[in-house]
């Protein structure tokens, strides 16, 4: 390895170590431990006596993504100069998505006067030469990340197959270590799960069941997962209610949203549901949900808590309490509308006397009072005016000029991606540029060796070595290739909802298949009280929140 010459008097040392559960599941060398990479660069920085300012580690952490806790951290100490030196293990310890690894080494480190050293990948930004292949190495570090997520994915589909079940076990159930991803049950979570049934079967609402685990001191699901991994405890050995001063009252707050997602979960009734949701790609960790036709459900994988008779009987009596209000009526925004700051729903008040008087508030408020959340009452006529406002316009502009909302659409919600594609398209350019230079290059060789200018080993050495890099630019191509159609595919999203535009020539008033076909969710800002604003955001299906196009979200909604 070639010795590191400093450009400054003293050198004050970030080392940045990282390794995500896809290396520790997949990888066969050990040096790439957190505590080895951690000891290797210690070792390093000490030999060239230079001065550590600290170690900032990300374990279990994908390299695809940069908002990683003690990445961010140590960018903030750069930024604040408390170091001037960064050194991690290897390129790849950085980050596996390319764009923002080059940006960081080539932009980001130079624009704070950093120094950086991927010691095994003998990079070093001081020197003048030899750092040329570090962005192909980057490329190669993005698709062994593609590689390794496309066979993650694989074996959970074959497990999912099998019914094994993903993730944290749900209240009422664990796992053990030996069995892997097969659920037992948790006798005491198991009976409280009864009992919320029995309350729903009885006619008890979520609201009354979660006053009645309140007023019996049994702790919520979240405090007791915990509980029970700092205990080290599972199964028979857990504990349910209080004893002494160990809980505080938050701790019993069951929310209704935990006791509905309870009662709709059919891992009580002995099966195993997969395939409910997807990451984006391997880049992209954003969730999308499925629909419910897409899932995959393997019957009777595990014992049942709830009988089929009794989930079933459950299902049905949900579906007719949120169908009907009392007056009969289907409230049109249920399951839409959300508190822009607790992120709860939104319950209707209606008022008989007076319509106009009718209108949402937060639940958490409405329940619990103002120490745990604000109003955000927001009237029934007012929200109805601006959702039916917004709507209209994009029916009329879809209806008047197809191409307006894509362009309106594009401008607004992808700014990115034109200049992502332009990035790659002069990523293949440059490529190509190089094959055809190899291409001329070879052409001279083999006119040397015919004319007896080189040996013929002399020859066979260089030309298999372009012909490596060749493949090496071609697979890179091929990437970039890829990136570009990735980046395209997102048109697909808008496509989709303008299709659902389309099924509204004109729509003069709003209803509930209106409102849930085109709107995921919007969220009601803190209302401040009368002449005061309040702040409305609302999520299209397919596209999300378009926050240009949303004009009065600037000029502010004044409350009612």
């Amino acid at each position: 390895m070639e010795q590191f010459i400093p450009h400054f008097n003293e050198y004050v040392v970030a080392i940045y170590c990282r390794l995500s559960s896809e290396d520790k599941k997949y990888g066969t060398d050990e040096s790439l431990s957190i505590k080895n990479q951690e000891y290797l660069l210690r070792e390093f920085c000490k030999k060239n006596g230079w001065k550590i300012y600290d170690v900032y580690k990300d374990d279990g952490v994908s390299g695809t993504t940069f908002d990683r806790k003690n990445f961010q951290r140590m960018l903030k100490d750069i930024e604040s100069k408390k170091v001037n030196l960064v050194i991690t293990k290897d390129q790849s310890r950085l980050g596996r998505e390319h764009v923002f690894t080059d940006y960081y080494m080539e932009h980001y480190f130079p624009l704070y006067n950093i120094r950086y050293i991927a010691l095994e990948d003998n990079y070093d930004s001081d020197k003048l030469f030899g750092n040329e292949i570090a962005p192909y190495r980057n490329l190669n570090n993005e698709f062994h990340a593609s590689a390794t997520s496309k066979k993650v994915r694989d074996v959970w589909k074959i497990k999912a197959e099998q019914g094994e079940h993903f993730g944290q076990a749900p209240y009422g159930y664990y796992k053990r270590d030996e069995t892997g991803n097969l659920l037992h049950i948790d006798v005491n979570a198991a009976k409280v799960v009864k009992m919320i049934y029995d309350l729903f079967d009885k006619g008890y609402g979520y609201k009354k069941i979660s006053k009645n685990l309140r007023k019996k001191k049994i702790i919520k699901p979240s405090v007791y997962f915990k509980y029970n991994k700092i205990m080290n405890l599972s199964g028979t050995s857990t504990v349910i209610k209080a004893m002494g001063e160990e809980f505080n009252k938050e701790d019993y707050d069951w929310h209704q949203t935990t006791i509905k997602n309870i009662l709709e979960n059919r891992t009580y009734k002995g099966d195993t549901v997969n395939n409910q949701s997807h990451t984006v790609s391997f880049k992209v960790h954003k969730k999308i949900k499925h629909d419910a036709k897409e899932w995959k459900i393997k019957e009777k994988t595990h014992i049942a808590i709830i009988s089929d008779e009794q989930w079933f009987r459950v299902q049905e009596s949900m579906k007719v309490r949120k169908r009907e209000q009392k007056n009969g009526e289907r409230q049109i925004f249920s399951g839409i509308l959300r508190c822009a700051d607790c992120g709860y729903a939104l319950s209707y008040t209606p008022d008989t006397r007076n319509r106009e008087w009718s209108a949402f508030q937060c639940t958490t408020y409405k329940n619990k009072g103002k120490e745990y959340c604000n109003s955000h009452r927001i009237s029934y006529n007012k929200i109805y005016s601006i959702v039916l406002k917004e709507i209209q316009k994009y029916t009329k502009l879809i209806n008047e000029n197809e191409r307006a909302i894509l362009e309106l659409l594009n401008n607004v919600n992808l700014p990115n991606n034109k200049r992502d594609i332009m990035y790659y398209e002069n990523e293949i350019l440059k490529h190509k540029r190089r094959i055809e230079d190899i291409e001329i290059i070879y052409k001279k060789l083999y006119e040397d060796k015919v004319l007896g200018n080189i040996d013929a080993e002399r020859f066979n050495k260089l030309a298999s070595s372009y012909s490596k890099e060749q493949e090496t630019i071609e697979e890179s191509i091929k990437i970039c290739k890829d990136k570009i159609s990735e980046l395209e595919n997102k048109k697909d999203n808008q496509q989709q909802f303008i299709n659902i535009l389309k099924k509204y020539k004109e729509v003069t008033r709003l209803d509930y298949e209106i409102l849930h076909d085109i709107i995921d969710k919007i969220e009601i800002g803190m209302n401040n009280g009368k002449n005061q604003y309040q702040k409305i955001k609302i999520y299209f299906k397919f596209i999300g929140y378009v926050e240009q196009a949303q004009e009065y979200k600037n000029v502010e909604v004044k409350a009612s």
